[in-house]
């Protein structure tokens, strides 16, 4: 199956995409590669988003509650937020903590002038 590369910011090469796409340590909902991160999605799409056009990246977690019958039940929705030149976000739900943090490790150590972590905003 053809996949069809979605660019979310900056562009790269079809073949760059491939090959990077290829080498890419894949985790659950997101992979990511030499030069780009990539968000698999259905039907053989793929987002991707290169270094160059990420800003910062950070991960968040948020506790939720919810009532399940009887019974109140709390989870954690883990989160990744990459701050795009124009100011954009892109979030990306993970399945695990380790995942998130997994993907916070390999940007910094294959983009090391990015930014990771969470900066309150000055108003």
């Amino acid at each position: 199956m053809e996949r069809k590369w979605k660019a979310i910011a900056g562009e790269v090469p079809r073949k760059r995409l491939e090959l990077g796409f290829e080498k890419a340590e894949h985790m659950g909902k997101v992979s990511v590669g030499e030069d780009c991160v990539f968000f698999p999605k259905l039907l053989g799409a793929v987002e991707y988003l290169p270094f160059d056009s990420i800003q910062r990246a950070y991960r968040r977690e948020e506790d939720c509650s919810s009532i399940m019958g009887c019974c109140r039940q709390s989870f954690a929705v883990h989160s990744l937020i990459f701050i795009l030149p124009d100011g954009r976000q892109k979030k990306l739900e993970v399945e695990r903590r380790e995942e998130a943090k997994r993907v916070l490790e390999l940007l910094q150590q294959r983009a090391p002038q990015i930014p990771i972590g969470f900066v309150k905003e000055e108003q």
